[in-house]
């Protein structure tokens, strides 16, 4: 279950990012979580130019930088992963993407920020997908609107790992 957490600063979007990595893993997607090659390489991470460069307090310290690889094995991983990372970015967690060959990969290094969480017409049109996906198990919605996932309460979260668990 999601932890009740405000998402304020970049540390609670870190630890919430966290989580969800920790909650995918126990529903079954392979992951694998390691700090950067960059770092892990370094003698002195600290005096790395890329660690001096981000080295701000809205910033995630270089010691937590985490290079994630989900290695989905089919639709429904992929599609648990996609969701999440639309998740953690409605609710302020900015991180860089990649994907490619069966993998999906997040980046959460120098690149991650909270930027806050907003209402917006992602919000309300994920309410009529949602909508559709507790009435009728499906995220397709009935009515012509356009198909977006992006989850913006922990309630929809729970909602949806407790469906697909």
């Amino acid at each position: 279950m999601i932890p009740e957490i405000m998402i304020k600063d970049v540390n609670s979007a870190y630890k919430h990012t966290m989580y969800v990595i920790e909650s995918l893993k126990k529903q079954g997607v392979d992951v694998l979580v390691q700090q950067p090659r960059v770092i892990r390489e370094s003698e002195n991470p600290e005096e790395l130019d890329i660690v001096k460069e981000y080295n701000k307090t809205d910033r995630l310290h270089w010691s937590d930088w985490r290079n994630v690889q989900f290695k989905v094995k089919n639709q429904e991983e992929a599609e648990k992963v996609s969701f999440s990372r639309r998740y953690l970015g409605i609710n302020g967690c900015s991180f860089d993407t990649g994907a490619g060959s069966g993998s999906m990969d997040w980046e959460i290094d120098w690149s991650f920020k909270f930027t806050g969480v907003q209402e917006n017409k992602e919000r309300e049109e994920f309410d009529i997908t949602m909508q559709n996906f507790i009435l009728n198990g499906s995220f397709y919605p009935l009515t012509p609107t356009r198909y977006d996932t992006t989850l913006h309460t922990n309630l929809h979260y729970r909602i949806l790992c407790n469906r697909l668990d």
